[in-house]
């Protein structure tokens, strides 16, 4: 019996499932694309290089949650996009890199680490908040004699330098708040490395990614008649939504398991 006694403490190191977590590091790599007034769609064409670190807290009936760091590149131009005959004649383009630091919400659709569900794969789904910061350049050239601006931007502002040599800058409040919401597949590829495909969007609150906005424009060339003036239609944007930009990549994650066992049984 006393044998028994002492064994308990050692049994219970090996129940893992209920009394453990599992939690995960994880490196991947896709591409990264941005949608604005330039690219009013997904677009494979204008898709730059993206990574990802990630760590990874699972927690029982399915659901994970999961920091991350994405970092990559976005791009755009009317010239290859030509979105209309305004865009061809407007000629802006752009170039950044976008980063973004988050915590996000999974959910698990089977339990497929354990095999009770029978696979060791599953759909899930995820959602949350994170912080982004971009920096790049752009250009806005439309045809003599109107003058072409190009710029120097981020999150919080930018310095335009304008054909003839002027040059101003611009600041602004920035609201760098991003809502990251996708869906995704996990496969196990033993006990401890999973592997993940995913694609998500970024809901953003701004309309500057791609510098093409009302609010910076109207600083850059106020006039009092639009209507009158052709040279505002080729330095304003298509409209004013939010911009919105998307990650899809593979990614590979390491398990720890960590089990709540005594190291002193007296």
């Amino acid at each position: 019996m006393l044998r028994l006694l002492l064994l308990l403490p050692l049994l219970s190191c090996f129940s893992i499932g209920a009394n453990a977590q599992f939690r995960e590091l994880g490196f991947g790599i896709g591409g990264m694309t941005l949608s604005g007034d330039i690219n009013p769609n997904f677009s494979f064409r204008e898709t730059l290089p993206a990574a990802m670190v990630t760590y990874r807290k699972n927690y029982p009936f399915g659901f994970s949650l999961r920091y991350e760091l994405l970092v990559g590149g976005i791009q755009g131009a009317d010239s290859r996009t030509q979105r209309d005959d305004f865009a061809v004649q407007r000629n802006a383009s752009f170039s950044a890199v976008n980063a973004e630091l988050g915590a996000l919400l999974e959910y698990n659709f089977m339990d497929f680490r354990s095999g009770k569900s029978g696979f060791p794969w599953t759909p899930y789904l995820f959602m949350g908040a994170a912080l982004n910061y971009y920096q790049g350049t752009a250009e806005i050239a439309p045809p003599a004699p109107f003058p072409s601006t190009k710029y120097n931007f981020n999150t919080l502002g930018f310095r335009a330098t304008e054909s003839d040599g002027t040059v101003y800058d611009q600041s602004y409040t920035p609201f760098p708040l991003v809502i990251p919401l996708g869906f995704g597949f996990k496969y196990a590829l033993n006990t401890y490395w999973t592997m993940n495909l995913e694609f998500g969007a970024r809901l953003t609150f701004t309309d500057r990614m791609d510098m093409l906005s009302e609010d910076i424009q109207q600083v850059n060339k106020p006039v009092p008649s639009p209507q009158l003036n052709p040279q505002r239609d080729y330095y304003y944007p298509h409209d004013t939504k939010a911009d919105v930009y998307y990650y899809f990549g593979i990614s590979f994650s390491y398990g720890f398991f960590s089990v709540p066992c005594p190291h002193d049984f007296y």
